[in-house]
C-alpha cells in the first residue's frame, strides 16, 4: 500500500474524524457487497489470461483513443470528486504501462481503501479479488482538490516508504500486483502469510516490517534503476519471478 503522512481532519458537522467516518462507509459497503465467485487455481489463470489477451488490444499504436474496461471504471468512481485532470492521467496513464510490463491486469476499480494500522494515510492500494483477479483502490477523498504537485510533495515528505512521487505510488502498487497476479484468494492468503516476516533492511520502513511490501519497494527501485545489493535482488528475482535489472 502507499501512504503519505497527513494528520486526521475532523467534520465541522458531524464532529467526527475523518477516518471514523471512512471507517463506517467502508463496513456498511463490505456489508452490501455480493459474495465472491470460488475459482480453481487453473480457473483463476485461464480467466486471468483471457483478459489479459483482450486488454492486449488496448496497446497498439492507436491506444490513447481506445477504453480499457479499467479506465472506464476509473472515470465512474472518480467523476464529480474533485480530481485533477493532472492527476488522473497520472493514476491512468502509469497503471497502463506497468500492466503491460507485468503482464498483470487491474480488472476493478474502487474508492473504498482497506483498514491499515500503518502510520500515514493510504492513498493507494492492490486489492485480490476472491477469482484470481485484480483490484486497485483510490482514496479519492485524500486525491480531491489537490494539485499534482502537492500530492508528490506529500510523497517525498514520507518517510516510510521509498516512493517520491505519485507515478513511483502506482509502479509500488504494480509490484504487489505482479507478485500476486493470477492468484487465488486463498494463495495471495498463503502468500502474504509467509513473507510477513520476510521484510530486508536497507530500503525502507515497510520493507523491513513486510516481505509483501519489500517486494513492491524493490519495484519502485528497479523502475528507477537502483543497483540493491545480491540478497534484495535475490529475494526479489525468488517471489516475483523475473530478474530484477
Amino acid at each position: 500500500m502507499s501512504y503519505v503522512s497527513e494528520k486526521g481532519r475532523q467534520n465541522v458537522h458531524s464532529k467526527r474524524w475523518a477516518n471514523e467516518q471512512a471507517k463506517a462507509q467502508r463496513i456498511e459497503y463490505a456489508a452490501s457487497l455480493p459474495k465472491p465467485m470460488k475459482l480453481t487455481k487453473a480457473e483463476a489463470q485461464a480467466k486471468h489470461s483471457e483478459i489479459l489477451a483482450q486488454r492486449q488490444l488496448t496497446y497498439g499504436v492507436s491506444r490513447g483513443i481506445i477504453k480499457s474496461i479499467d479506465v472506464d471504471d476509473y472515470k465512474i468512481i472518480t467523476g464529480g470528486k474533485g480530481i485533477s485532470q493532472e492527476v488522473n492521467d497520472v493514476i491512468i496513464n502509469t497503471m497502463k504501462k506497468c500492466e503491460k510490463d507485468g503482464q498483470f491486469v487491474i480488472s476493478e476499480i474502487s474508492d473504498k481503501i482497506s483498514l491499515t494500522k500503518t502510520e500515514g494515510t493510504p492513498v493507494l492500494q492492490i486489492e485480490p479479488m476472491a477469482n484470481g483477479l485484480l483490484k486497485l483502490n483510490v482514496n479519492t477523498e485524500y486525491l480531491s482538490g489537490k494539485t499534482l504537485e502537492e500530492i508528490n510533495k506529500a510523497f517525498a515528505d514520507t518517510k516510510i516508504n521509498v516512493a517520491i512521487s505519485l507515478e513511483e505510488a502506482i509502479i509500488h502498487e504494480s509490484g504487489h500486483a505482479i507478485s500476486i497476479k493470477g492468484k487465488t484468494g486463498k494463495q495471495v492468503e498463503d502468500f502474504y502469510a509467509m513473507l510477513k516476516d520476510k521484510g530486508l533492511p536497507g530500503i525502507s520502513k515497510i520493507a523491513l516490517d513486510d516481505g509483501a511490501e519489500c517486494l513492491a519497494e524493490l519495484e519502485v527501485l528497479r523502475h528507477r534503476g537502483t543497483k540493491v545489493s545480491k540478497a534484495l535482488s535475490d529475494f526479489y528475482e525468488q517471489y516475483m519471478g523475473r530478474k530484477y535489472l
